[in-house]
């Protein structure tokens, strides 16, 4: 009875090692489909990061070249308005000193 018994309890255990094996079997493999899930979402997370520290690089990058840009047109402007302003104050005194001389040799 004792070896019946014991070969019985041996089977009941075989089987339940089965149905374990089996659900774990299943288990292990839903996690190893999890952790490379988890993994190429580690990676688009590592390689967005990246990509996203390369963009805000290159906007700093672009906004030094436009501010550099905006002061060169600004001084540019500046420059222009100044050598207009110039030429117009040259005519007005080259138009009095005519009003003057017409008016030395008109008298």
């Amino acid at each position: 009875i004792t070896a019946r018994m014991q070969a019985n309890m041996q089977a009941q255990l075989q089987d339940l090692l089965k149905v374990h094996d089996d659900k774990w079997g299943s288990f292990m493999l839903l996690q190893a489909k999890v952790d490379a899930v988890m993994a190429a979402m580690r990676e688009v997370d590592d390689r967005t990061k990246r990509e996203t520290t390369t963009a805000i690089d290159t906007c700093s990058i672009l906004q030094v070249h436009f501010v550099n840009l905006l002061d060169s047109l600004r001084l540019d402007a500046f420059a222009e308005a100044k050598r207009q302003a110039d030429q117009a104050a040259s005519n007005v005194r080259e138009e009095i000193l005519k009003e003057k001389l017409v008016d030395k040799f008109s008298k």
